[in-house]
């Protein structure tokens, strides 16, 4: 089984590999503009772990609405000037309180990223 850190090395690989195998026609084709409200000449994406609410696998293997913010919230500091634990926001659409599994707060979190530069 591969770590975490493992995988991303590899599939980081397989990205370069990819981009290196690609026809030489489209390496030389006009960049394509930018998406969004980008300034930019390159995309920026993110990929969401969308864990931070009640689910029912997540309870079963670590008790009764167990969520993310678990980890979160009961940090402790591991060296001086550490500041933890750094709890969430519970502003709208943000925080425990405020799952991602409900469309009206990930629209919040989906506008948030448009907002600063992410693209995809």
């Amino acid at each position: 089984m591969m770590s975490r850190f493992t995988t991303a090395i590899a599939l980081s690989t397989i990205s370069v590999a990819a981009a290196a195998a690609a026809p030489a026609a489209a390496a030389a084709a006009a960049p394509a503009a930018p998406v969004g409200n980008a300034s930019h000449d390159f995309d920026v994406g993110a990929i969401y772990f969308g864990d931070w609410h009640v689910d029912p696998i997540m309870s079963l293997l670590h008790g009764p609405n167990w969520t993310e913010f678990n980890l979160v919230t009961h940090a402790t500091p591991r060296w001086e000037g550490h500041l933890q634990p750094n709890v969430p926001s519970n502003a709208a659409g943000w925080g425990p309180v405020h799952p991602e599994n409900d469309p009206a707060n990930m629209a919040v979190r989906i506008d948030a990223a448009a907002d600063h530069g992410i693209d995809l």
